[in-house]
């Protein structure tokens, strides 16, 4: 299970996780170092995708 973004705070965590979201997304050309700038116009900014993803995966209290 990928820890929610507050906590992910490496660069190479990012990619990792970046990565993984590689196939699922079908960037299968993406390069994943892109989360480390900004994104040029026209581009996904994958890592706005990724916290979008795993906010939608958050354990409620409740479930805890």
């Amino acid at each position: 299970m990928l820890p929610n973004p507050p906590f992910i705070t490496s660069t190479e965590n990012k990619i990792a996780i970046a990565s993984e979201y590689r196939c699922l997304l079908g960037l299968s050309d993406f390069d994943p170092k892109t989360i480390i700038r900004e994104p040029d116009a026209g581009e996904i900014n994958i890592w706005s995708v990724v916290q979008n993803s795993t906010q939608a995966f958050k354990p409620s209290a409740a479930l805890l």
